[in-house]
């Protein structure tokens, strides 16, 4: 929109987000998944956070699938229909108790940090620095990479 240079990247996400027809489906707030055949890395169940996420006789999980906006993955259609198939077949929620609430993408999720990206960043950074009215927040904004911790620690400042 500013038409400032810019060689910094993001790696993109796709949340499907589930409801769940039990009071609780994990015993951790986020569950990670490191295996080459499961579509998704993380799980997280809302409800682990606070009660008011979710009706007190369901839950529901939200399933993060890395990826760039150029891969098959992006385009998939199916993607929420994969994801029910993985966990009921994982045994973290059987096929019947879920129902597919929404598949949500977010093209600028994650910060690349490649060779030389200070630079870049403190190009970008000096260029909006004049602008009076612009705040720099979160993620996105930073170009760091922020847990949840920091991230409500940034909104309350």
């Amino acid at each position: 929109m500013l038409k400032i240079p810019c060689d910094l990247t993001y790696r993109s996400l796709i949340c499907v987000v589930l409801l769940v027809k039990k009071r609780y489906a994990l015993q951790n707030k986020w569950l990670y998944i490191h295996d080459k055949d499961v579509e998704f890395c993380r799980i997280s169940e809302p409800k682990l956070f606070s009660k008011f996420n979710s009706p007190s006789n369901s839950t529901s999980l939200v399933v993060e699938i890395p990826c760039h906006t150029n891969d098959q993955i992006w385009h998939d259609k199916t993607i929420g229909d994969k994801v029910v198939d993985q966990l009921n077949d994982m045994g973290i929620v059987r096929k019947g108790k879920m129902e597919i609430l929404g598949v949500h993408r977010i093209c600028f999720a994650y910060p690349i940090f490649t060779l030389g990206y200070k630079l870049s960043l403190g190009r970008v950074m000096k260029e909006i620095s004049s602008i009076q009215n612009l705040k720099v927040a979160g993620r996105t904004g930073s170009f760091r990479y922020l847990n949840m911790d920091a991230c409500i620690g940034l909104a309350v400042q």
